[in-house]
């Protein structure tokens, strides 16, 4: 059986959950520091596309695991540098969208909006990376319950999926 995900993935979590906790903690004990709220979370995701860029050299070469999990670094931090422009400029960008464009054209400047999708595309493909190596990894449990596991994607692999579907038996 190949080991698709490493043994010590588990112990990174710890650092992660702390992390957080204790930068949550801060913040709303001292709401009125947004820039430091602002400098941990943007540590918080070079940490996090560093270690998806390196659970990505983990996986074996031209599998589809380390390509989403490559494109989910890549997506979080896009969805980071447009986060901070919108921090930067949101009061430009706020006049741009309303002296400049037309209504139907407004939404394409709303950077925090983009954050948000952005980020949710890169959650799905580290979510869809962690289910497919788990499948690969777990192939004999799969077969063992007649189901078989399959990859689909839209819109050239930016939203992929996992279904799965069982064997069906001939009854004769």
């Amino acid at each position: 059986m190949v080991q698709w995900i490493p043994k010590w993935f588990r112990a990174t979590l710890i650092p992660y959950y702390s992390f957080s906790v204790l930068i949550t903690a801060m913040y709303i004990s001292i709401p009125s520091c947004t820039v430091f709220f602002q400098a941990s979370y943007g540590a918080m995701i070079i940490l996090m596309a560093a270690s998806l860029h390196f659970y990505a050299h983990q996986v074996p070469s031209g599998d589809s695991v380390k390509v989403l999990l490559r494109r989910a670094a890549i997506f979080m931090i896009f969805a980071f540098a447009i986060w901070n422009v919108d921090n930067l400029l949101c009061e430009k960008l706020r006049s741009i969208r309303s002296d400049y464009l037309p209504f139907f054209l407004q939404p394409l400047l709303q950077f925090h909006a983009w954050w948000h999708i952005l980020s949710m595309i890169s959650g799905i493909h580290s979510i869809v990376a962690v289910v497919m190596a788990w499948c690969k990894t777990n192939s004999q449990l799969l077969v063992q319950e007649q189901l078989v596991w399959k990859l689909q994607a839209h819109y050239n692999g930016i939203f992929p999926w996992i279904y799965f579907t069982t064997k069906k038996t001939k009854i004769n």
